[in-house]
């Protein structure tokens, strides 16, 4: 029976092209995307965030095809609905089945409330595809 539940664990990880590999200290989820970058780590040090401070996010992924990366952009939604976004600027071509380290510092809002994230990683050429996807919800 062990064995039947791990054959039916493994798809579900593919589907959203993600290899889980510290449960313990990632933050947040994978949300839609082209699943062409794996993500695998999705860290934020510190954590929880501090009212108008910063934190380092580290993205470790997998390339899964070669890949024109544009830039990543961080969206935080506050309560009402107001998003507000920070850019990092990649333009650099990939081959497949690499293994790719993105460090970037986060500003966190000055306002108190509940917001999600969400870090999209997009192709350069082609900026509405989105390769990967990761969103995570905070308070502050």
């Amino acid at each position: 029976m062990s064995g039947f539940s791990f054959v039916l664990f493994i798809p579900t990880i593919l589907i959203y092209g993600v290899l889980i590999t510290n449960l313990n200290t990632q933050i947040g989820q994978p949300c839609a995307s082209t699943d062409n970058f794996a993500i695998t780590t999705f860290d934020i040090t510190p954590y929880p965030p501090t009212l108008g401070k910063t934190s380092n996010i580290t993205i470790i992924g997998k390339t899964l095809h070669t890949i024109d990366f544009g830039q990543i952009i961080y969206a935080i939604e506050n309560q009402y609905q107001q998003w507000f976004y920070q850019y990092q600027t990649i333009n650099q071509t990939y081959s497949k089945n690499l293994v790719l380290n993105f460090n970037y510092t986060l500003t966190w809002p000055n306002s108190s409330g509940n917001y999600l994230s969400q870090v999209t990683i997009h192709e350069q050429a082609k900026q509405y595809i989105i390769d990967a996807c990761w969103t995570f919800a905070f308070s502050l």
